[in-house]
Order: C-alpha cells, then sequence, then structure tokens
C-alpha cells in the first residue's frame, strides 16, 4: 500500500482516506475483505496532527462503524480511545479543529446505535449526550440531532438515564439547537423536537423542567417557553419560524425587542 506509510504527505493521506471512504460506502459488503488492512490507517490518523486528516479519517470510521457489522466489533475498543483523544482535547473546539471534533462526535454516536453490546453503553451514551450538540459540520450535526430525536421518540432508558436523570441535558441541546435556526436541523427534526418539548411540558415533573432551565442561557429559555406555548397553535413550526422567533433579544428590565439584524 504505497500510500499509507508514515512518510506520506498530508494530500496523500488524504487520497487514500477519500478512496476508502468511498469504497466503503458504495461497495457495501464487497469493502468489508479490506476493513482488517485499512481500519488501522484510519485509527492511527483520527489522531494526525493534522486537522484535516483527522476530520477524514474520523469520518471513514464513523462509516465502518455504520457498515461494518461484526467486521468492525474488533476495532470497537481501540475506535473508542482515538474519539477520546480527540473530544478531550482542550483545543477540541478551536476553529481549526471543531469540524475534526464534529466527526468524533457523529462516530461516537454511530458506535452507541450499531455497537451497542459491545461497550458499556450506561457510561458511553451520556459521554456522547454531553458532547451535543455539534454545529460546524452541517451533515454531521443534522445526523446526529436526528439519531438524537430517534432515541429520545423510543425512550431510549441509557439517554435518558435512572429517574431521566440526562433528561435537562436533552431538553437543552433541542432548545440550544431550535434557537440556532435552520442550519443545523432539518424542519422535520426540528418539528419532533418540539412534539417532544410539548409532551415533556404535559407529562413530567416540574422539577424536571426547571432543571433543564438551568442549563439555557435566557435567550435559549425564552426561545423555550415560545415553543411551549398554550397560545402556540401551530405544530408544524418552519426552520424559518424558528429562526424568526429567536431574533428576539432580552433589552433592558425584561423588555423584549427585535433584533436589527
Amino acid at each position: 500500500m504505497p500510500m499509507t506509510g508514515k512518510d506520506k504527505t498530508t494530500e496523500e493521506r488524504n487520497t487514500c482516506i477519500y478512496v476508502f471512504d468511498h469504497l466503503v460506502g458504495h461497495c457495501g459488503e464487497a469493502a468489508l475483505k479490506y476493513f482488517d488492512t485499512y481500519l488501522p490507517f484510519l485509527l492511527d490518523w483520527s489522531n494526525d496532527e493534522n486537522p484535516c486528516v483527522r476530520k477524514n479519517a474520523l469520518y471513514g470510521l464513523r462509516i465502518c462503524a455504520e457498515k461494518g457489522g461484526s467486521i468492525f466489533k474488533p476495532f470497537v475498543g481501540e475506535a473508542l480511545s482515538r474519539i477520546n483523544v480527540v473530544v478531550t482535547h482542550f483545543k477540541a473546539r478551536e476553529p481549526e479543529n471543531v469540524e475534526a471534533y464534529d466527526n468524533a462526535v457523529s462516530t461516537l454516536g454511530k458506535i452507541c446505535q450499531f455497537h451497542r453490546e459491545s461497550i458499556d453503553s450506561a457510561q458511553i451514551i451520556p459521554v456522547w449526550l454531553n458532547c451535543l450538540p455539534i454545529k460546524d459540520d452541517i451533515y454531521e450535526a443534522k445526523a446526529v440531532l436526528d439519531q438524537l430525536c430517534s432515541m429520545v421518540e423510543r425512550s431510549d432508558t441509557e439517554l435518558l438515564g435512572p429517574n431521566y436523570l440526562h433528561l435537562p441535558k436533552v431538553i437543552s441541546v433541542f432548545a440550544e439547537v431550535l434557537c440556532a435556526g435552520d442550519d443545523v436541523v432539518t424542519e422535520e427534526t426540528a418539528n419532533r423536537m418540539i412534539h417532544l418539548l410539548r409532551h415533556f411540558k404535559e407529562t413530567l415533573p416540574p422539577a424536571t423542567l426547571a432543571s433543564a432551565r438551568e442549563l439555557l442561557l435566557p435567550q435559549q429559555e425564552m426561545e423555550l417557553e415560545s415553543i411551549l406555548s398554550p397560545d402556540q397553535k401551530d405544530t408544524n413550526i418552519s426552520a424559518r419560524a424558528m429562526k424568526l422567533l429567536c431574533r428576539l433579544v432580552t433589552c433592558g428590565n425584561q423588555t423584549l425587542c427585535w433584533s436589527n439584524e
């Protein structure tokens, strides 16, 4: 494999990753026979010093986790270790590193989804949740939020935690994303979030909702109140409407006004 040596340039490493990612993504089971050969390189490059190589390698790991089935299972432990290095780095969310971070979080989510039996899910899934939301890699952000909604809709016990321990974090992610507008979430997923938030208001103890509000910024709390208002009759609030609602800002003495943007 002439392009996978440590002496190869950044461009050569990225080209190798690109070829393998597309092979796995488009060739299905025919690509599985190459996993043992290429996955060690993807794992190594997922901690590469170059952020572009890191991002692309982590994206490749995500595809392998999703499509690799039992072939990926022996690599789960090493993949978690590599992901941990990325998401816990003290500069993980710096502009030059944030897309690699987003891909690491997305990959972690796929491991939780497709290889739950191979991990300590009660520990790993809350770690994944605490990394949310991701916002810079828009494609990965939308996919992760769709996954989060699906897990909440089926009342995933390890996501929600004992006695809904992690639900305040879920609610805060929903509120933050809805307040961000239509860039990081599809309209369909936004409406699913809104329905879930209204369901929470109707069924959860007030103390649980109060705990969630403590995690929100004032503008996000205002947005959440607007969504949950009984006066809001339209259950299919568009992403555009969400963005308009978020143009409200808090002025002095709690007076509401429109921003000029």
